[in-house]
């Protein structure tokens, strides 16, 4: 039975596809096996920030560039050039990665839009400066996620735990890019584990 506020469902088999440190926040009866849980504890998520700004041309095409920055230096260090086939627009993706997103999260607004207008003024020039449109968004700070992009073994974890991984408890099994064999952190290898499991699960009912 897997119930919650105002819903309640019963099934013969439950396929949960949730970032291992969430599994922390449903109260299992029985409770899940100590080894498990003991594997879910040290599985943290990544901090990602992703960063756009927007202008009204990709005006770097027009210089020769192709929008693509990796650095090591500043908050954003891996530049993309999303703007839409047509150029109707100028889109540059900024991700800001691990122990910088972590920084990043401690700035207000004002200052994060900063720091990352500085990168791309020292990437692309002064015109990068003159966006229409500057936004961004935490992953660790989605409620449902956490972070980005994947739950992380730490040194000894796979080597101990990781049989645990995609050992079903009971009626309960796991999917989820954590668990993929191939592309693991993917939605590739999202979507490789949820065909795994539905093969799995057709063989039982």
């Amino acid at each position: 039975t897997i119930s919650g506020e105002g819903f309640s469902f019963r099934a013969k088999k439950l396929v949960l596809a949730i970032p291992p440190p969430l599994l922390q926040g449903i109260r299992f009866d029985p409770i899940l096996p100590a080894a498990k849980m003991q594997l879910f504890q040290r599985m943290p998520m990544g901090a990602v920030w992703k960063c756009y700004a927007i202008y009204p041309t990709p005006f770097w095409r027009k210089e020769g560039l192709n929008g693509l920055v990796a650095s090591n230096e500043g908050h954003t260090r891996l530049v993309f050039d999303n703007s839409p086939y047509d150029g109707s627009k100028g889109i540059l993706m900024g991700f800001v990665l691990a122990d910088e997103a972590r920084h990043f999260s401690t700035l207000p607004a004002q200052e994060r839009q900063a720091s990352i207008t500085a990168s791309l003024v020292k990437y692309f020039g002064p015109q990068a400066a003159g966006m229409e449109l500057y936004t961004d968004q935490g992953w660790q700070e989605e409620p449902w996620s956490r972070g980005c992009y994947a739950a992380m073994m730490g040194p000894h974890t796979l080597s101990t735990m990781g049989k645990e991984l995609r050992k079903p408890a009971g009626h309960i099994h796991f999917a989820g890019t954590e668990t993929a064999e191939i592309w693991n952190g993917y939605m590739e290898g999202a979507v490789r584990s949820g065909y795994r499991e539905s093969a799995i699960l057709l063989t039982m009912i």
